[in-house]
């Protein structure tokens, strides 16, 4: 006998699973990994209003002992049937309709099975990098409009996503240390998209190179990673001004630096 849904929730609401991604230290990206062989860069696209997946990308990868990839494996790429309209705002991003969706689509649960089949025995040891904290949460989501589907299954996926955006935003931040979107990033570490942008397969190709990228191009990542600590808001106003004249290959001594504190202080 099944557990009943209200008493899943009780134990797992969605305040609990935000805590699961806010709460992980992204420093220790590197002592994660070590323990894993397998890992998989997942996207997903969702309705608008009701936030359920309408279709998956996945990559599964192995890796090598210094975290490289060692073998990237054919995607998975699906469709899945909502209960909800998908909106207008994201069929004008995805190019995605209801009547397409309702062809190719198969039924949530369906799509939880697919996931497992295409991990294999992998699937229990993985951890599904994202981009952004939704999409853990969209799993919980199209649970609960598909009751038919195990919770099981998508507790667990919704509890090994892994958001690698607080981890790249580290060293790569927009205005205000603002984290950017995965275009950006890419963008921004000369990484060429696979196909467009905001099919869940193509982004999922584009997160794992940009991860590529960050472990192969030390010096582009260093570079950002001086330019975003301008950017970040966390600093005092005299420490930001120090690194950005640093930035500006600007001598700093200690003088300059009691100067910027003594104006902060006025």
């Amino acid at each position: 006998m099944k557990t009943p849904f209200r008493l899943y929730r009780k134990r797992l609401n969605l305040s609990i699973l935000r805590k699961i991604y806010y709460n992980r230290d992204v420093k220790d990206l590197k002592n994660i990994l070590k323990k894993r062989k397998i890992v998989a860069f997942l996207d997903l696209e969702g309705t608008q209003t009701s936030h359920e997946i309408i279709e998956i990308g996945l990559v599964k990868v192995s890796l090598k002992e210094d975290l490289s990839i060692k073998k990237e494996y054919k995607g998975l790429k699906l469709f899945v049937l909502p209960k909800k309209k998908i909106g207008n705002v994201v069929t004008s991003l995805t190019g995605l309709t209801d009547n397409y969706v309702k062809k190719e689509g198969i039924p949530f649960k369906n799509a939880l099975t697919q996931i497992k089949k295409y991990m294999g025995s992998d699937y229990e040891k993985s951890l599904f990098f994202t981009y952004g904290n939704q999409d853990g949460v969209m799993f919980i989501k199209s649970y609960e409009e598909n009751k038919d589907a195990s919770f099981t299954d998508a507790r667990f996926m919704a509890s090994h996503c892994y958001d690698l955006s607080k981890f790249f935003s580290i060293y790569f931040s927009g205005k205000d240390g603002n984290p950017i979107s995965l275009e950006k990033l890419a963008n921004s570490l000369n990484v060429k998209y696979r196909g467009n942008a905001h099919d869940a397969l193509i982004d999922a190709y584009a997160l794992l190179d940009v991860y590529k990228a960050y472990l192969e191009k030390k010096e582009l990542v260093a570079d950002n990673y001086r330019q975003s600590l301008s950017n970040k808001n966390s600093f005092p106003k005299c420490i930001k001004r120090l690194i950005q004249d640093l930035n500006n290959n600007k001598s700093v001594t200690l003088e300059q630096f009691k100067k910027y504190i003594e104006e902060e202080l006025k």
